[in-house]
């Protein structure tokens, strides 16, 4: 048997059979290494897909050698597509980009391209709705050994909500370097970080001065410090200096501004100057003062010429109309016709004499020359009461000091013009008169039960039965510094305030 046709001796078998085995274990886990890096790249896709989404992140490539687009499905979606609904091409692109931005994405990329540069862009997308998003762009450029352009590959991200929450910031923040109101913000540990114009107009820009230098009164800033670290709003009017070390009077609305987790996080301040507008106000208080003043002198140079009038006619024509009904009376004659006429001439004479009489108590009462205050006001109800059969009760608890002579006779006068009517309009035979003093204040107040009115027209209308009496009280009070009330409802009754400051009806309020 030749030697080369021998079988192999069993170890040479083995060895092959172990060779093999060998081959077929390298084999499987090569197939299995594959498997698990095929598992961990669909992974990666997977995860590479889902960052896109969370982010609203796409990418792209632009391939020139055979006029390919490729966009991933994040593309789509920012543009308002299915994923892969069809071919994308530039063209295509172009035809999503907003109008108004289209020439201006155009012109940036061919640029990009010529000139070797990053495309960086920013423009809007519109979407098969009419709606817009914005979206930022950017892309590198490859370039073959020649030089020319092979390949583009880049990114589209969707930055509507970025875009919205900085427009609005910028706005917002427009609006507080336009404000009228100086505007400073500091840490809670006071250190000042942003102040709008108007603040650097006032007090000069922050940090040139120490935050407490900008206060008068060191301890308003601290009470403003305190109140605003305890979460609280402090408002009010502060004493400040200006950059020019002027004095300032600020109205400060202070206000801590807190995070998302309730922390302090800001300290701002809004600072309105009022200087002029307390100036002017001082000056017109002043002279509201000086009109108030020259309008109390001609109320008591009116009041005396008023007195003097009613003294004339009560010791002239008053006197003369009475020797007059006095001898007329004492006439006697035969004739029936004479006597009559006579007794008629008497008579007219008498009315003539109320008349002269109503007019003297209308325009100065005498009883004030006599009486003191409170019992010219007893004599006014009875007076009342005997001419226009009304019941007014009273009830005084006012200052013990003698009035003022102006003021007494204006009230004296109110009243009665308040009591008259009652008994004229308000179809009751009561009323009841109070006078106290209050705060400060006096209130004299007519009350009535009565048929109440609407009190809107009556002391702006031209005309009315109840408009000119009322108006006149209105328009004197004012004058005197006071107030006129009228609270009534048709049906309910009427109460007519009168208010006026205590120091203006006697020089030292005493109150009871």
């Amino acid at each position: 048997m030749n030697a080369a046709m021998k079988p192999p001796p069993d170890t040479a078998i083995a060895s092959d059979v172990a060779s093999q085995a060998l081959d077929a274990q390298r084999l499987l886990r090569d197939v299995e290494e594959l498997r698990e890096n095929q598992a961990r790249l669909l992974e990666s896709q997977r995860q590479h897909r889902e960052a896109q989404a969370i982010a609203h992140l796409g990418h792209w490539r632009l391939d020139f050698r055979n006029d390919t687009l490729h966009w991933s499905d994040e593309v789509y979606r920012i543009l308002g597509l299915e994923p892969q609904q069809f071919v994308a091409t530039y063209e295509t692109f172009l035809d999503y980009v907003h109008p108004q931005d289209r020439d201006r994405v155009a012109t940036a990329y061919r640029a990009s391209i010529q000139q070797r540069i990053p495309y960086d862009i920013e423009h809007r997308v519109l979407l098969k709705d009419g709606s817009f998003k914005y979206v930022h762009e950017r892309c590198v450029n490859h370039y073959d050994d020649a030089g020319n352009p092979f390949c583009s590959i880049g990114t589209i991200m969707d930055i509507t909500e970025r875009r919205l929450v900085k427009d609005r910031l910028r706005i917002f923040m427009e609006s507080v370097e336009n404000s009228p109101a100086a505007i400073g913000m500091s840490t809670p540990e006071g250190k000042h970080y942003y102040e709008n114009k108007v603040f650097d107009e006032l007090f000069g820009t922050i940090g040139e001065h120490p935050p407490e230098t900008l206060y008068v009164d060191p301890a308003v800033g601290h009470e403003v410090f305190k109140t605003v670290m305890r979460g609280g709003h402090w408002t009010g009017e502060v004493q400040m200096y200006g950059r020019d070390r002027r004095n300032l009077t600020i109205f400060l609305r202070a206000y801590a501004s807190k995070d998302s987790s309730g922390q302090i996080s800001a300290l701002v301040g809004v600072h309105t100057d009022i200087t002029e507008q307390k100036r002017a106000e001082e000056e017109l208080r002043e002279r509201t003062d000086q009109l108030r003043s020259i309008s109390a002198q001609l109320t008591m140079t009116e009041e005396r010429e008023r007195q003097l009038l009613a003294q004339e006619l009560h010791d002239n024509l008053g006197q003369q109309l009475a020797a007059a009904k006095i001898r007329l009376s004492a006439l006697k004659t035969t004739s029936k016709t004479q006597q009559e006429r006579i007794d008629s001439i008497v008579k007219l004479i008498d009315e003539a004499h109320q008349s002269v009489r109503q007019i003297t108590q209308a325009w100065h009462p005498p009883v004030l020359n006599v009486l003191d205050f409170l019992p010219a006001i007893e004599w006014l109800v009875e007076d009342i009461r005997r001419l226009y059969e009304i019941e007014a009760s009273t009830s005084i608890k006012t200052c013990k000091m003698p009035l003022r002579e102006e003021t007494q006779a204006f009230l004296f006068r109110s009243l009665r013009e308040l009591l008259i009517n009652v008994a004229k309009h308000a179809s009751v035979k009561s009323a009841d008169i109070s006078i106290r003093c209050h705060e400060g204040q006096t209130l004299c107040a007519v009350r009535d039960a009565g048929c109440g009115f609407d009190p809107a027209p009556v002391l702006h209308s031209a005309r009315g039965r109840l408009s000119y009496g009322l108006r006149s009280i209105n328009e004197r009070i004012q004058t005197l510094g006071g107030t006129l009330r009228i609270d009534s409802q048709p049906g309910k009754g009427t109460t007519v305030t009168l208010t006026l400051p205590c120091d203006k009806l006697t020089e030292e309020c005493t109150q009871p």
